[in-house]
């Protein structure tokens, strides 16, 4: 029998649906293309109006054949027990699914509107309303009610929460303009005292003390032993020529603009703040090299060619696994050759894998390498895979930033502070708004002239440039990274002392989530500063590899003479970390 039904598919060909006549009072017909009618066969649309009837098409091959009118009428023909919809929907499903991609997003809203499985969507077990509730999936009638009770809950208590994250930003202003104006006095370095033997006397002291007097507002003098003259002639020196910097500090803007003799001056304008801090620096990053064991196929080798030939050669391998493209993209970068660099990177893309960890990285490592629009490219596409981390917000923010448009970039910084997030989401990232109020204000700062402040909150904008800034982001939730920073005093600013004696200030430790933790110091203590990142819980490693850290560090932040450096790394083994973090940069002033 069933060799007779393929002998029969051979020989004779099947009865196709062809479509139907035009027809304006219905529309989303589906199937809308030519269907092989086996057994059964469905025929689905929206009716417009009350009545109407459709002349449906039927042949062989492309010809028709024959044609069946079919009558209906809302009044006569409406069924309780079906849920007629949720046929239609399947239709839809089937033939967007024939193109995924290019219909992912109305995929997407049609699956979790009907609760339906598609290829763009994982299979879920919904057991209760809440489930319903947590995924946005309209439930059977029977839990309707139920269901919108809980959603109208849950939206007020969202806009409460965005009423106190607003609040939570202002309070913070408040608190970070506090800080900024604290002055912070360093104690004395003290030196050993001698048990015993000779006291020098009280004139012996202060002539010690006069050892280098201020003689001018335009520089400074060391004392010559041999022409010195008496200390009381020395202490009204020093005290008119106190006097003189005064009177040049304070009448330098009416008298003045430019440079005499070495001292700046000039006009102040709106973030007047800014040019008195300015203070000169150097930045030195760490490279942290992957111990991976792939990466012993590049030793010794320096030659850009010949490292991407043996990546080449090696990629069947490894083609199923990501950090392979990006540890030898770094090398590329570390060897000058951008332009292979960005090729090995672009094969990420390639292997169409939608993971926001994956995308994470790979932002990371293309503002690395300043191809910015392939960053923002990456950027938007973890902010619509995840929209509702603040941190993708702020991502696509920092992106739109690199690519000079300064607006775009305010704006998706804004949004961290004005959207609505869950509960759960809400504790995660606690805190999130000192780092955003830092970002805003730069922007104003530094662009100010250039932006529409019109929506933004007055309350929550503050000139607060700062000579250190450093932020570490990484790209995996529930995960536990800190941030370390230790100044010429040896005082490390970190989760359990947040505040140093010079004024380093560090932001909540996160626990969960993608972090940032950001450092800020107002003003730099001369000598070395060490940059440090700790590992302390990463829970789970995925198809990108370990957990990977940027780390953006400045001097001068918010100054209009700013600059930055990018280190981006992944977690390496467990047994070969450093016990006292990874050291990743180092400032120096």
């Amino acid at each position: 029998m069933i060799l007779k039904k393929e002998v029969r598919k051979l020989l004779f060909q099947p009865l196709k649906f062809l479509g139907i006549e035009n027809n304006s009072s219905v529309s989303e017909v589906y199937p809308s293309i030519p269907e092989t009618i086996s057994r059964d066969f469905v025929l689905t649309g929206i009716l417009k109006e009350n009545q109407t009837s459709v002349k449906v098409k039927f042949g062989y091959g492309d010809e028709v054949t024959e044609t069946k009118i079919i009558n209906l009428n809302t009044q006569s023909q409406t069924v309780k027990d079906w849920e007629v919809s949720t046929f239609w929907a399947q239709k839809k499903l089937n033939e967007l699914e024939i193109f995924s991609k290019q219909n992912k997003d109305e995929i997407k809203d049609l699956s979790r509107q009907f609760g339906l499985v598609s290829s763009n969507m994982s299979l879920m077990v919904l057991e209760n309303v809440e489930d319903y509730v947590r995924y946005d999936i309209s439930p059977p009638l029977e839990l309707k009610t139920q269901f919108d009770a809980i959603v109208k809950n849950n939206r007020a208590a969202k806009d409460a929460r965005l009423k106190d994250l607003m609040g939570q930003a202002e309070v913070m202003t408040e608190n970070l303009k506090a800080w900024w104006k604290k002055e912070y006095t360093v104690k004395p370095k003290r030196y050993p005292e001698p048990k015993s033997g000779r006291v020098a006397s009280d004139t012996a002291r202060e002539t010690d003390i006069q050892e280098v007097v201020v003689t001018g507002a335009l520089g400074m003098r060391k004392r010559d032993e041999r022409a010195a003259a008496s200390i009381s002639e020395q202490r009204r020196e020093r005290q008119m020529s106190l006097k003189e910097m005064s009177y040049v500090a304070s009448n330098a803007p009416q008298a003045l603009q430019g440079r005499v003799s070495g001292l700046q001056v000039g006009y102040r304008n709106e973030y007047s703040n800014s040019s008195a801090l300015i203070n000169p620096g150097k930045i030195k990053t760490i490279e942290v090299e992957s111990k991976a064991e792939y990466m012993k196929l590049f030793s010794g080798t320096n030659d850009p060619k010949a490292i991407y030939k043996t990546y080449l050669q090696n990629r069947k391998k490894y083609e199923d696994l990501p950090p392979y493209y990006f540890d030898v993209a770094q090398l590329l970068f570390k060897n000058n050759d951008k332009k292979l660099g960005l090729k090995v990177l672009s094969a990420i893309a390639d292997l169409d894998i939608e993971n926001e960890e994956l995308y994470k990285l790979l932002a990371y490592k293309l503002k690395q390498a300043e191809a910015y629009d392939k960053e923002l490219f990456a950027a938007q596409k973890v902010l619509e895979w995840r929209p509702f981390d603040p941190q993708s917000y702020r991502d696509v923010a920092l992106a739109f930033e690199d690519n000079g448009n300064y607006q775009a970039a305010l704006d998706n910084l804004y949004k961290v502070l004005t959207q609505s997030y869950t509960k759960e989401l809400a504790d995660r990232d606690n805190g999130i708004e000192e780092i955003i109020i830092m970002e805003i204000n730069q922007l104003i700062a530094n662009h100010g002239a250039k932006l529409d402040l019109q929506n933004i909150n007055p309350k929550i904008i503050a000139d607060l440039p700062v000579n250190i800034r450093v932020v570490i982001n990484w790209n995996k939730d529930d995960t536990d990274i800190d941030l370390w920073v230790t100044d010429p005093n040896n005082e490390r600013c970190y989760y359990s002392n947040k505040e140093t004696e010079i004024g380093g200030r560090l932001s909540d430790d996160f626990t969960r989530g993608f972090g940032p933790e950001q450092f800020l110091l107002k003003k730099a203590l001369k000598g070395k500063y060490k940059i440090q990142t700790n590992f302390f819980g990463e829970r789970q490693v995925g198809i990108a590899g370990p957990t990977a850290i940027m780390a953006e560090i400045y001097i001068n932040y918010a100054t209009g003479r700013q600059e930055r450096k990018i280190v981006v790394f992944q977690n390496q083994k467990e047994d070969d970390r450093n016990e006292d973090g990874i050291l990743i940069g180092e400032f120096e002033f």
